[in-house]
């Protein structure tokens, strides 16, 4: 029996892609697979950044069975206000400063971003990649119950300041590694190591905590196959926040 529509609608969005991020393509057998042919089911970025896309012409024949149209999002023409928008609608997590920076890349190059491309610049700058607050540099004040400053301190970078110099501070000689590559090794016999590897998923998983959970284990195993080594175990510990906090 075939599939109805229903059903692969109901299997796209269950299994084959995450609508946060994505658009799925539904086309019946044997259709010409151009622009005409293409039903996009567009992802809750689209909806909310771009619902008057345009799709962008593509090199490829549009008779090629692999065409599918890039959508283009409006971004430079969009006002201060429309920027911070469309970065909190389309959960890009991004600043005004920082969608201000994207704009005026894309008005140099007289064009609109893909919704691709600003994903990926999303992505990129992401808390999670980029380590802003790790690497921010921070004043911190200590007051009392008037308001009296008791200690201020200008922190050079969380990462920098407390979690490398503590490593560094040890100088054991059975650290083989830190903060060089993927993950840590230490010496284990004088003829093996090991390597350990600790994720932070905090902003995938609030995202998505199914699939930011799920990749944030993929990246430990990721990172320790990085250094040659072998997984052999991968603990179940997971840490949670407040339910409240805000994202």
């Amino acid at each position: 029996s075939h599939l109805s529509e229903e059903d692969v609608r109901t299997i796209a969005g269950a299994l084959l892609y995450n609508p946060v991020i994505q658009q799925y393509v539904l086309q019946t057998a044997g259709e010409n697979k151009n622009v005409g042919a293409l039903h996009i089911v567009p992802s809750r970025n689209t909806q909310f950044i771009a619902p008057n896309f345009t799709s962008e012409e593509t090199q490829n024949d549009r008779s090629a069975t692999n065409w599918i149209p890039a959508l283009s999002i409006p971004l430079t023409s969009m006002t201060d206000q429309e920027l911070l928008d469309a970065s909190k609608k389309g959960l890009l997590a991004l600043n005004l400063d920082e969608m201000r920076a994207i704009q005026h890349h894309y008005r140099e190059q007289r064009r609109e971003p893909t919704d691709v491309e600003l994903e990926t610049l999303a992505q990129t700058w992401s808390e999670h990649c980029s380590h802003k607050t790790f690497k921010a540099t921070i004043r911190y004040r200590e007051l009392d119950s008037d308001g009296s400053v008791l200690e201020e301190e200008i922190i050079d970078g969380l990462l920098r300041q407390y979690i490398m110099r503590a490593t560094e501070q040890v100088k054991q000689p059975w650290l083989a590694s830190a903060f060089s590559d993927n993950a840590g090794i230490i010496r284990f016999t004088e003829t093996q190591d090991l390597a350990f590897k600790v994720e932070t998923h905090n902003h995938p998983s609030a995202i998505e905590p199914f699939g930011g959970a799920n990749t944030g284990v993929g990246g430990v195993i990721r990172d320790v196959l990085g250094v040659s080594a072998e997984p052999i175990a991968c603990t179940d510990i997971l840490c949670f926040g407040p339910a409240d906090t805000p994202v």
